[in-house]
């Protein structure tokens, strides 16, 4: 369950469900000047619309640098006394 929730997180559902309105607006706007579009073209975008962008933000998490945290809570394994996120040589903060 954790591993379905931290794939949620990274995917960006806010950022997903903004590209969708996007999405929605621009094919209505179209509808609107007179255009007629399929559904099965409208559902095809749709869904390499999200599929793109999912695609985009996991591969962006998974390249990330280990000493980046995941989250404002997390810190890296090798976090220092002095407040940096990584430090060489914590011996000598």
């Amino acid at each position: 369950m954790t591993n379905l929730r931290t794939l949620l997180r990274f995917s960006q559902p806010l950022r997903l469900f903004l590209a969708s309105l996007t999405y929605i607006l621009g094919t209505g706007i179209a509808r609107y000047l007179g255009i007629h579009l399929e559904s099965s073209a409208f559902w095809l975008g749709f869904v390499w619309l999200l599929l793109i962008q999912v695609a985009a933000y996991l591969l962006a998490e998974y390249f990330r640098p280990p000493n980046e945290p995941l989250g404002e809570a997390d810190t890296p394994p090798n976090a220092c006394a002095c407040g940096r996120s990584f430090c060489r040589f914590p011996q000598l903060c």
